[in-house]
């Protein structure tokens, strides 16, 4: 009896279970496309193949506007991002990369592009390890223009010099007695014994004494070499001054981008305070011992400003991508998408040129009823 209490139990089991739909599970493939090709995903938005139907469009419209083709010389062209109005979340770099591509190919050398953005913490590494092999050029420029003005003078005999010290007002991290010091092993070097250096306690006395507005002919010293580091800048403070930093998507900070994955707001600030991005001069002073008296003076410059460039272009390249969307209360959707390209003067704000693409998509998304 207990069995046949059970055996309708077993049969609902197996029934449901015939019932139930086997799950079917397709290999995974991967198609190859040309980039022209539908690729039957769906949606309303707009293809590869409508971007790359813009990029030869847009090229063709811009070489022949008069502001490009009757520039005269290559025209150097600034990249401003394209802003997405619409609902969807693309890539909006992506029409500008492909544009600048095509006119790159095309254009013959007549267009040239700024690199912005990416690659640019390598270029600064290679500016400024240039400006630092050239700081030996630099000493070498300002002890020959010293030993100019010595040679010219009537002293007799070797001239007696002392060390003085190095002012350094506003460009933290620079080891100014270093470069001090290369200044006079070359001076020691090129005077060929017309110049000597007394020893450190003697250029300290003497450095004391003309602070004090005492005559330094007492101690034999005819000169006190000095100097002051200058960074080019209107902020007096711009090598020390906090940065108010809004960590946005992206932060910049003296031309180098930070993002908020890999950096934090102690990072940038220190940054910042170690190496500003600003011109940096060495202004070289010889003081005259007797009466404190500049006898002779010169400034070189050590480390250039790194610029991006952009002042030297010609024109501004932009866009912007708008859609009028549209959806039933059904499974019914449409998307009227413009992508328009202006160039723009800098000087003026102009715009010298503009032109859009369009497309328009309709779809209906599917019902099962189950």
């Amino acid at each position: 009896m207990r069995h046949v209490a059970t055996l309708p139990i077993v049969v609902c089991v197996v029934l449901l279970a015939g019932c139930a739909t086997p799950e079917v599970k397709e290999p995974s493939r991967t198609r190859i496309l040309d980039p022209d090709q539908e690729d039957d995903t769906g949606g309303t938005f707009l293809e590869s193949s409508d971007v790359r139907t813009i990029a030869q469009q847009m090229t063709s419209g811009l070489l022949s506007t008069p502001a490009i083709a009757g520039h005269g010389e290559t025209a150097r062209i600034a990249l401003a991002p394209v802003r997405n109005s619409t609902r969807f979340l693309i890539d909006s770099d992506i029409f500008l990369t492909r544009l600048r591509i095509e006119l790159n190919r095309v254009s013959e050398g007549r267009v040239r592009f700024f690199m912005q953005d990416h690659a640019q913490q390598v270029r600064r590494q290679i500016l400024r390890e240039g400006d630092q092999t050239g700081w030996e050029a630099a000493a070498d420029e300002i002890a020959g223009h010293v030993l100019q003005s010595v040679r010219r003078s009537d002293r007799p005999g070797p001239v007696r010099m002392a060390v003085g010290s190095v002012k350094n007002t506003n460009i933290t991290g620079m080891n100014a007695e270093s470069f001090l010091a290369l200044l006079r092993a070359r001076l020691a070097e090129q005077s060929g014994g017309r110049v000597v250096f007394v020893s450190e306690p003697v250029s300290q006395r003497a450095q004391q004494a003309l602070a004090n507005r005492a005559a330094t002919t007492d101690l034999g010293v005819d000169y006190l070499l000095g100097g002051e580091f200058i960074a080019q800048s209107i902020q007096v403070a711009e090598g020390k001054k906090e940065v108010e930093l809004r960590l946005k998507q992206k932060t910049e900070v003296f031309g180098q981008t930070y993002t908020k994955e890999n950096t934090d707001e102690e990072t940038l600030k220190f940054e910042a305070r170690q190496n500003p991005n600003v011109t940096k001069w060495f202004n070289c002073q010889v003081v005259n011992g007797a009466d404190g008296t500049i006898f002779c003076e010169k400034m070189v410059s050590l480390e250039a400003r790194v610029a991006s460039g952009l002042s030297a272009a010609d024109f501004i390249l932009t866009g912007e991508i708008r859609a009028l969307s549209k959806s039933s209360q059904g499974a019914y959707k449409s998307d009227y998408v413009i992508v328009s390209f202006q160039l723009v003067d800098p000087r003026s704000n102009e715009v010298l040129w503009e032109d859009a693409y369009e497309s328009k998509r309709a779809s209906q998304v599917g019902t099962v009823y189950r």
